[in-house]
């Protein structure tokens, strides 16, 4: 766990040095900055660290409520695509898919889901920087060995972008994951809400 926060701690330094880099040059009139309008649209990409946290066991009764993830799943990896039309100069809406991949540290049992998600994203502007604040649910699809499951899956995200005064944007993203694994009948012990950490470098395209 050490490893992982020295991680997430030089990334999110490597960031603040490049929104500082920017903020040096010239900063251009607010009058003059190109703001999103109604219709426009982004496309991005998202790559990055999987971190899992931790397993909620709903059960009033559970011996064991939280289950620390770390016990049974290596940090992993996941590749986000994103699409996203401009319901305003403030905020978008759109859809999210990608895949995500661990590891078991047990038996070496590879795990992947792949999330869709609508995506609801409320943009805040601090001239060249860009922080989106969003939020997304939908489903996911999990596979582990022959094991496949279907169920709902939601997020919470918060970035940190440079306008690089183009069509581009660049920086990255922090999301927390939320997948409940819900069973019924004999099986409703079984139940688990996976908890996960994402943290992603992004590129984003506006047009």
């Amino acid at each position: 766990m050490k490893k992982i926060a020295y991680v997430v701690f030089f990334l999110l330094l490597f960031f603040m040095q490049i929104g500082a880099i920017f903020a040096q040059e010239e900063t251009i009139p607010p009058e003059n900055i190109n703001l999103y309008d109604k219709g426009d649209q982004i496309f991005s990409l998202h790559a990055g660290l999987l971190v899992p946290l931790f397993f909620a066991n709903p059960d009033p009764g559970a011996e064991t409520p939280v289950i620390p993830a770390y016990e049974h799943l290596f940090p992993g990896g996941f590749g986000y695509i994103e699409w996203g039309g401009f319901l305003n100069p403030d905020m978008t809406l759109g859809l999210e898919f990608g895949g995500v991949f661990a590891v078991s540290n047990a038996n070496r049992r590879a795990l992947f889901m792949v999330p869709v998600t609508t995506k609801y994203t409320y943009l805040l502007r601090f001239y060249p920087l860009e922080v989106p604040l969003s939020v997304g649910i939908g489903v996911n699809v999990s596979k582990l060995n022959d094991q496949l499951f279907f169920g709902p899956v939601a997020k919470l995200g918060a970035g940190l972008l440079v306008d690089l005064q183009n069509e581009w944007s660049l920086g990255g993203n922090l999301h927390y994951l939320i997948i409940p694994e819900i069973y019924f009948g004999e099986k409703a012990d079984k139940t688990r809400i996976a908890n996960f950490l994402t943290l992603s470098f992004s590129a984003q395209y506006h047009f």
